[in-house]
């Protein structure tokens, strides 16, 4: 064991080499050597996206249904009249199941009775069939 202990001795104490033909590597080329490894890359990604929340789509018992329906069959046939509405709807997640609900508020230009979606003037459109609420003044008395 002790032959171990001396093995590097000769060369313990000496500077380093310097070659001539090349010129050194600068400090800062030096120290990305040593920057971080991510062996698992995209995990960090995958973890934030399994931890975000996402809801179930309510289906709205018959008296929500009829109030919709009802509230709905008004803002179309007053729609040159530039109501003001606020929707609130089921937008679906484009990555996994689930999505949440979101409130629009604006004017309705046109409906699209063949695609069953309302086309807002600020060119949002909204699907009749995600409707879970609306709300505006015109409605106040109802």
């Amino acid at each position: 064991m002790s032959e171990n202990c001396h093995k590097y001795d000769d060369i313990i104490d000496a500077e380093r080499p310097i070659f001539t033909d090349q010129k050194a590597m600068p400090i800062r080329d030096r120290a990305a050597q040593f920057s971080s490894f991510a062996a698992l890359s995209g995990y960090s990604d995958a973890v934030n996206e399994e931890e975000r929340l996402t809801e179930k789509k309510r289906e709205p018992d018959d008296e929500r249904a009829l109030r919709i329906n009802d509230r709905l069959r008004l803002v179309i046939e007053h729609i040159d009249d530039d109501l003001e509405i606020k929707l609130t709807y089921f937008e679906a997640d484009k990555r996994k199941s689930g999505g949440a609900y979101l409130v629009h508020t604006g004017v309705v230009r046109s409906f699209n009775e063949y695609e069953r979606k309302l086309i807002f003037k600020d060119g949002k459109i909204i699907s009749i069939d995600d409707i879970y609420e609306i709300k505006g003044k015109y409605f106040e008395n109802m």
